[in-house]
């Protein structure tokens, strides 16, 4: 008995299997990138007063496996003005230091808490504001597991 295979059903045999090792490996691979950042009690808007403005942050890694993050910030360009305060001016970029550390390793289901401390550098313009996004990349995935906004606002202090 001889059994042949033509040429189109090993093509469809492959491309079903290479699908199905793909799906499987995409969906364990993005369970595993699953994290949130948060900014505890929700106030990711503040005033930059002459000490700068300090924001509380919590990551939670809600993967099932234990995956290592790297923290950062971008000063973005678009506007974050809130409905109160319209502005056309541009953002400012603000000195930005996260207080504690930048890479770390959670288990499933851990959490890091850390701040993050913006101050106003000398001969920023007043009324202005500053989005600033927080990152969480993770080593595993190459790729962002999560993000927050941070909003600033820079005041005149004689007015405060």
């Amino acid at each position: 008995m001889k059994i042949t295979i033509s040429l189109p059903r090993i093509g469809k045999i492959i491309v079903f299997w290479f699908f199905t090792y793909s799906f499987i490996g995409t969906s364990v691979f993005a369970q595993n990138c699953n994290a949130e950042l948060v900014v505890e009690n929700n106030r990711n808007t503040r005033s930059a007063n002459e000490d700068g403005a300090v924001f509380s942050l919590v990551l939670t890694n809600n993967s099932s496996i234990t995956t290592s993050y790297t923290i950062t910030t971008i000063n973005l360009k678009e506007s974050c003005a809130n409905k109160n305060r319209r502005t056309s001016l541009s953002n400012v970029n603000l000195n930005i230091v996260i207080q504690g550390n930048t890479q770390i390793s959670l288990g499933a289901g851990q959490s890091y808490s850390f701040k993050i401390h913006v101050n106003v550098p000398t001969g920023t313009p007043y009324y202005r504001w500053s989005c600033i996004e927080v990152q969480a990349k993770s080593d595993e995935c190459n790729s962002i597991s999560a993000n927050t906004l941070l909003k600033v606002y820079v005041p005149n202090p004689t007015e405060e």
